[in-house]
């Protein structure tokens, strides 16, 4: 047994790194030999690590690869490197001129700047923003970046000070004429929150702002941090040939293991899993574009369109000082203060859940089907649908959907009818996250009357008019 064991030992060391098929007495696993002496570690396609103990190893065989993902990175790394140096040889003013082109990384915490405590097991938010490109070096050969931090927070602990803050820093960053772009990093759980919030905020976008985080800390082997901000950068370097309208994005996995990323109008951007790598979503519209850097590739999507086109020609009238007639980038920051709820329409509800928010400034009810709320048969429902009417003398209630796709619609069912004359919000396609965040801005920035005539106005693309979605 021992000799046996020792054999295995021998060929795991020199064998490290590269592929095995592993059988024990139970089961077979494909993957990567990692650096240990005391068991055979194994990384599985998924990203995870498996310890093996040698007792339980019935068979070792080594897998002879052309290449490895890795030695095709690395090949790729050293073109562009090469292709850097090819640069140097063009002319003096075209090279001064590469140089001086940044890109601005705001730094606001979230898993992306984490590592695990091994003590604990939990995760901290604890690498700084120097910590990242020196773990990612890759990033300065696309483009030279500098970082800023803004805040070092997991982004359940966000406030509307902290997104204030971000914004000012954002502001500095888009007047820069020496930056072509914006990566923000992000915590994933709140990230499309901050994205429909700089929407709002700003009269105007000059420049490609990409949001982006990772579902797993920086200091894991299977971490998707890497991939997310080299074609973060990458993106923002070639933004000019795709066409795409200066915007705010999201930028994530396309799905769990290949190296494509997409970018999502933050806007209309939602987290639809927990903990997989494509946890990110375009709702109700398609995705702007697929992103690679590994393989220099960059995919607009041809049914990619743009809300903002029906804009109406009033509001534009309406908001001349604040809209992109203006040469000024400026902002309009959210009340620290401002309290909007959120109420979730469910079975066996009561009257006292909605009375509840009598001293809040706004109210966001998330309906169940077509933005539906119990206010019939029983007669707590009709309570229910008393308090309604109250609230709504006084602050503005805005009607949303649970389901993820789809709008509202309330002149299908007797309920809503009813209701529609007490709340905002039929057939629109916003998200619940966006219509709470421009309620809370509107309430921020407008007095009652405006505030609520512009919650029914497509103020910044969060309602698609088009909606090709719906056709297909």
């Amino acid at each position: 047994m021992e000799e046996k064991k020792q054999k295995q030992i021998d060929l795991i060391q020199n064998n490290i790194y590269k592929k095995a098929l592993v059988k024990t007495k139970s089961l077979e696993l494909k993957g990567t030999i990692l650096p240990s002496k005391e068991f055979l570690q194994l990384k599985l396609s998924s990203g995870y690590n498996v310890g093996i103990n040698f007792e339980n190893i019935k068979e070792i065989k080594i897998i002879e690869e052309k290449k490895t993902r890795e030695e095709k990175r690395e090949t790729i790394e050293k073109t562009i490197e090469t292709e850097k140096d090819n640069k140097e040889s063009k002319k003096t003013t075209e090279k001064k001129e590469k140089t001086e082109e940044k890109i601005i990384l705001l730094h606001t915490g979230g898993t992306i700047a984490s590592k695990i405590d091994y003590e604990t097991g939990a995760v901290h938010p604890k690498i700084s923003t120097e910590e990242l490109l020196q773990t990612y070096p890759e990033l300065q050969k696309i483009m030279k970046v500098e970082t800023i931090i803004v805040e070092n927070l997991l982004s359940e602990n966000l406030r509307f000070k902290h997104i204030n803050k971000l914004a000012e820093e954002l502001k500095k960053a888009l007047q820069d004429k020496k930056v072509k772009g914006v990566i923000i990093t992000h915590g994933t759980d709140t990230m499309h929150y901050t994205a429909a919030a700089l929407k709002f905020m700003f009269n105007k976008i000059n420049k490609p702002v990409i949001l982006t985080g990772s579902q797993r800390s920086s200091d894991r082997p299977s971490s998707d941090a890497k991939i997310n901000l080299l074609n973060s950068a990458y993106i923002i370097k070639e933004f000019e040939k795709t066409k795409l309208k200066n915007n705010i994005y999201i930028l994530m996995h396309k799905n769990i293991l290949e190296e494509d990323t997409i970018l999502i109008e933050g806007i209309k951007a939602r987290k639809n899993h927990s903990s997989r790598r494509d946890a990110f979503e375009s709702i109700n519209k398609p995705i702007a574009a697929t992103i690679n850097f590994y393989e220099k590739k960059i995919e607009v999507n041809e049914n990619y369109y743009n809300c903002e086109e029906n804009e109406e020609e009033t509001m534009k009238e309406k908001q001349k000082k604040y809209e992109e007639k203006s040469e000024n980038i400026t902002y309009k920051p959210f009340k620290e203060n401002i309290k909007i709820g959120i109420i979730k329409s469910k079975p066996n509800m009561f009257s006292e859940e909605i009375k509840m928010y009598k001293n809040y400034d706004g109210i966001i009810i998330e309906g169940t089907g077509f933005g539906h709320l119990p206010i019939e048969e029983d007669e707590e429902n009709k309570k229910i649908y008393e308090e309604i009417k109250k609230l709504s003398k006084n602050k503005i209630i805005f009607m949303t959907k649970q389901t993820i796709k789809g709008i509202t619609n309330l002149k299908v069912y007797s309920a809503g009818r009813k209701i529609k004359k007490y709340v905002l919000g039929d057939n629109t396609d916003i998200t619940t996250e966006a219509a709470y965040i421009k309620l809370a801005w509107l309430l921020s920035n407008y007095n009652y009357e405006e505030a609520k005539k512009l919650m029914t106005k497509n103020l910044k693309g969060e309602y698609c008019e088009n909606r090709e979605i719906e056709k297909k």
